[in-house]
């Protein structure tokens, strides 16, 4: 089992409370809306989750506007949140329970994430029988930001996972 910068590991959000806040805002689906008619606000809003916001290609720029360019994209993520950000603590956290996890596991996670601190990554992985923990130089998305590192992190694990061994491709 692999998880990329995985959420539910942490009782609260980063600035929990202002966090909690925002998310009864109207503001939160009118931030979704202005993202979706402004690539420079799309761009920004990308780049403060990125570690290198010079690593924000168009690309991802394009693929972030073509996601809230569908109709309930911002409503859907608004949601979640409203129903995930408690007034306390957040609603899902698998923390106490990792434990029971047998399966070997790769945690892939951004040093300069913001959203999902490295703290919880951290304790899941030294709470876990068979975990490995691989910090990327990137920020929230690391399979945008360092799609190559990523990808070789990954297939090098699954190839672990099968002892088989992938010819070389050129």
């Amino acid at each position: 089992m692999f998880a990329a910068g995985p959420y539910g590991l942490q009782s609260k959000a980063p600035a929990h409370l202002l966090s909690y806040l925002f998310t009864r805002l109207p503001m939160t689906v009118a931030s979704f809306r202005l993202m979706r008619r402004s690539r420079g606000v799309t761009r920004r809003g990308v780049e403060a989750h990125s570690a290198d916001p010079i690593r924000v290609s168009e690309a991802i720029v394009t693929d972030v506007m073509e996601k809230l360019a569908l109709r309930e994209a911002g409503r859907a993520f608004a949601d979640f949140q409203r129903g995930e950000i408690g007034p306390a603590c957040l609603v899902s956290n698998f923390l106490p329970d990792v434990h029971r996890i047998s399966h070997r596991t790769l945690f892939l996670h951004g040093r300069g994430d913001r959203l999902v601190p490295q703290s919880g990554i951290e304790a899941a992985a030294d709470r876990m029988p068979d975990a490995t923990l691989n910090l990327m130089e990137a920020g929230h998305w690391p399979m945008r930001e360092r799609p190559e590192e990523f990808n070789a992190a990954v297939a090098a694990f699954l190839e672990q996972q099968s002892g088989i061994d992938r010819p070389n491709t050129v």
